[in-house]
């Protein structure tokens, strides 16, 4: 199984009260899933959203097809860790 993780500041579900006079926006990950590297066969996709600051600390490989997420995220002095459970199944 083959991951490939992009980060992005999501301004579509940042409340508009989130940032008060700064430029700052939630982030999302978009998680590509293939079972052999190639994308021309099948791919899936998942979506983790509105985390703020967050930090991938460990990709874990569980039981095939499940893997998962262990991110922190938050502000400074209240982070959060949390582990997201995902299914590798392709259809």
């Amino acid at each position: 199984m083959h991951l490939t993780i992009f980060k992005y500041s999501d301004s579509k579900i940042t409340p508009e009260n989130f940032s008060e006079g700064t430029e700052e926006f939630l982030d999302s990950y978009i998680i590509s899933i293939t079972p052999d590297g190639d994308y021309y066969t099948s791919s899936k996709l998942s979506k983790i959203e509105g985390l703020f600051n967050p930090k991938i600390l460990k990709i874990e490989e569980k039981k095939y097809p499940i893997f998962s997420l262990r991110i922190e995220f938050g502000p400074y002095n209240e982070r959060i860790v949390k582990e997201f459970n995902l299914d590798g199944i392709v259809e």
